[in-house]
């Protein structure tokens, strides 16, 4: 033999090795003992013996992979044929379609099932009847004690055959499966991945046959393949998942961040999914909408947390930072999705009319994706609390779509997503009628009994949860149902269903408020129509106020219902939550480290160093806008007799309940700082004097009341000035101010002097810093 023939031989055997998952000895070993067999032959059956396998490895015949060729030569061919085509792609569903093909194609038996074994039951993930790929069976579950053919495959991990119906190992289960469809004779092949059985694959014929050992050969080693192609596909599957838990992770650690976009990520996702089902995409596209329309803010990442959390309007270098977050967060999932819902994360500020970002597109140059995504995340925008505007009415939200068609929206989308809203806004009628029915089952007078953890003792507790546990067991689409109430202008959880000791909350735990239970606590008439997201899922939410006997709303009822089709939040027994969790963690501590720099620790409102920086932003925006902007300075009189009087924490006390007050009259797009010590400035964008000094009236007033109120009596003076008209620049105007607010004191303390009031204009005006 020569020196190529050897060469030719031993890569013959080496790629039949590779491809069975063996050593070379072992497929020697098997092709001397005449395991390794041909096909079925016109001929009829027959063994491929040791003379053969010799005759093949020293004259090279059969070389060339086609018909009529040596048997191992066709064995090897088709084993590598069946291993490219099954790695040619990671998709499960892909690979087990082709592998229901292969199987029939090669072993000439019309009909394969392929089951993935979950404990003792196993699940159809492929089925091919007549030789076409057969959906109806996917996903049937049976019990493996039920198919003996089946178990014993598992069992053993070997190859079980039965040649007709009457085969005394086939149960009555196996037969009354088999003979509707014509089926009289099976092969039940083990799928088995690094030593442990995943699976079978069952190969049945429509007569009654006896399978040679040339058809068991080729069914296991064809089974081999199909396992370990199952298992790669599988092991892809879980790293996306975890990837995409991940990220989803970080996607509400930024919302997270701050209250006003808080489940703003949940809320997009589920809006389109209810906007693609309305244009009739398919399911599996609608999950993967979802899925990458909750990732598409997840490049804010990137974007500094004093930008995000920023409640006056952007500086033209801020928006530029704000711009580019398409562009990351569609870097950031492209390792998880298709071109076109990662085009869809890029461009979905674009605006109809061509005047978004960020590449300017136009009209349907815009893709397809984006343009749906556009609509819902202006809506979600829109519908709910902002920094710097209040959430619009439902009736005020539709107008403003409709107004947009055209310029910022595709006016077919549009006209595709009013009808998802009006069956959102039936579907949460229907929800507030059972929200209703739910609050007839509390004593208003009872529940005001219930306000701390040991609370859940009384009989109140027990008898209430308990008949809103059976009315959500009564009613199925019901997942939660829960009260809150105002204790101390605080927020707490009363009565929780539930679902388990994980997911309760207990009486006393504080909560943040939505803008639903919040204004229905307030006792305003909700207007919305929105879904509500938080870490349990995102929901359909009816709200209903619980009266007290005179009429005044003392509590909050809910009740959630899941939005169809919304992504369900990661279990906590998933083993990517604990890394989910740290890097949202990781995420929220990174935010506090750079909100806790710019603002102040006693009172929560912003520092000195941040009031100079956003001072002097607001000033140029005002120049550029040729509008005004007004300061108050204010500060406590006498404040170290205070202290003297009742205590520094008192004072502390004192200062943290002024910085409330202050947030308390004015607006999120207003600026509010702790000047030092216990100085207070106020900036107030877009206001006039006039409206200034009106709101100096109401600080110095709250703060007179409620501290008398505390019988600890603390008054401010506050001064007042104003650009352009006072002052025109930052140094300036807060000179002015300081000065004014010196005037009021010299005046008699607690009350308000603007700049250009007589009493400070009546002395020369210096400087403090200058004297």
């Amino acid at each position: 033999m020569s020196r190529r023939e050897r060469n030719g031989q031993w890569l013959r055997v080496r790629q039949a090795a590779d491809l069975l998952g063996v050593s070379p000895t072992t497929v020697r070993r098997w092709a001397d003992a005449g395991t390794i067999a041909s096909r079925r032959t016109p001929s009829g059956q027959r063994r491929f013996s040791r003379h053969d396998l010799e005759r093949q490895m020293a004259t090279g015949e059969g070389s060339a992979p086609v018909a009529g060729d040596d048997p191992l030569e066709q064995r090897f061919q088709l084993l590598l044929d069946t291993s490219v085509e099954l790695s040619s792609t990671i998709e499960l569903d892909e690979v087990l379609q082709s592998a229901a093909r292969r199987l029939t194609a090669t072993l000439g038996i019309p009909d394969c099932d392929i089951y993935r074994l979950e404990g003792d039951h196993l699940v159809c993930l492929a089925s091919a009847f007549a030789g076409d790929f057969d959906g109806s069976w996917v996903g049937e579950e049976v019990n493996l004690c039920d198919w003996n053919l089946d178990r014993a495959a598992v069992e053993t991990g070997r190859a079980q055959t039965v040649s007709s119906l009457d085969d005394p190992r086939l149960s009555e289960m196996d037969r009354a499966v088999m003979r509707p469809y014509g089926q009289r004779s099976q092969i039940a092949v083990p799928l088995i991945a690094r030593d442990k059985v995943i699976g079978v694959v069952d190969l049945l014929d429509h007569v009654e046959r006896d399978f040679t050992a040339d058809d068991i050969a080729a069914a296991e080693a064809l089974g081999q393949l199909v396992a370990l192609a199952i298992e790669h596909a599988q092991l892809y599957d879980e790293v996306k998942r975890l990837h995409l838990g991940n990220l989803r992770a970080l996607s509400s650690a930024l919302s997270a961040k701050d209250h006003y976009t808080l489940g703003h990520a949940g809320r997009v996702a589920a809006y389109s999914a209810l906007l693609a089902q309305e244009l009739g995409w398919p399911d599996d596209r609608v999950n993967d909408l979802q899925n990458v329309a909750f990732l598409h803010d997840i490049g804010k990442i990137g974007v500094s947390d004093r930008v995000l959390l920023k409640a006056g309007p952007l500086t033209s270098e801020e928006w530029e930072l704000m711009r580019q977050h398409p562009g990351i967060s569609a870097e950031i999932v492209r390792p998880l999705f298709d071109d076109e819902l990662v085009a869809g994360v890029r461009h979905h500020h674009e605006r109809y009319d061509g005047s978004g970002y960020p590449e300017h597109l136009a009209g349907h140059d815009i893709p397809l994706v984006a343009r749906a995504m556009c609509v819902v995340d202006c809506y979600d925008a829109m519908s709910c609390e902002r920094p710097y505007r209040h959430a619009l009415s439902y009736r005020d939200c539709l107008a403003e779509l409709r107004r947009g068609a055209g310029t910022q929206f595709d006016p077919a989308m549009v006209e595709a997503f009013l009808p998802a809203l009006d069956k959102l806004r039936r579907r949460r009628m229907q929800v507030a009628r059972l929200a209703r029915q739910a609050a007839r089952l509390i004593d208003p007078a009872r529940h005001a009994l219930l306000r701390t953890r040991a609370d859940e003792e009384r009989p109140e507790y027990r008898e209430m949860v308990g008949a809103l546990r059976a009315f959500r067991a009564a009613h199925a689409p019901v997942r939660f149902v829960t009260t809150y109430a105002l204790v101390d202008d605080r927020c707490v959880t009363v009565l929780d269903t539930g679902e388990s000791e994980d997911d309760l909350s207990h009486v006393g735990d504080l909560w943040l408020a939505d803008d639903e239970v919040a204004r229905v606590l307030a006792g305003e008439r909700l207007s919305a129509n929105v879904l509500d997201a938080d870490d349990f899922g995102v929901w359909v939410s009816g709200t209903v106020p619980l009266r007290d006997a005179d009429g005044g709303v003392g509590a909050a009822l809910t009740v959630d219902v899941p939005v169809l089709g919304t992504i369900e939040r990661t279990d906590r027994s998933d083993r990517s939550h604990t890394l989910a969790a740290m890097l949202q963690a990781a995420a929220i501590r990174f935010s506090r480290a750079e909100v806790e720099a710019i603002t102040d620790g006693l009172t929560g409102l912003y520092n000195h160093r941040y009031l100079h920086e956003r001072l002097e932003e607001e000033l140029e925006r005002a120049r550029r806008r040729g509008s005004s902007v007004s300061l108050l300075f204010f500060d406590c009189d006498e404040f170290k007799r205070y202290n003297d009087l009742y205590g520094h924490k008192a004072g502390d006390a004192a200062l943290a309940r002024i910085a409330r007050i202050t947030e308390g009259c004015s607006r999120r797009v207003d600026l509010a700082a702790r000047y030092g010590g216990e100085e207070f400035v106020l900036v107030l964008v877009d206001t006039e004097h006039e409206g200034a000094l009106t709101v100096a009236e109401r600080i110095r007033s709250e703060v007179e009341s409620t501290s008398a109120a505390g019988d600890r009596p603390l008054t401010v003076s506050v001064g007042v000035a104003s650009f352009p008209d006072d002052a025109a620049a930052k140094d300036e105007l807060l000179d002015k101010a300081d000065w004014a607010m010196y005037a009021a004191k010299r005046a008699g303390r607690d009350r308000v002097l603007s700049f250009r009031d007589g009493l400070v204009t009546r002395d020369t005006w210096l400087s403090r810093r200058g004297r």
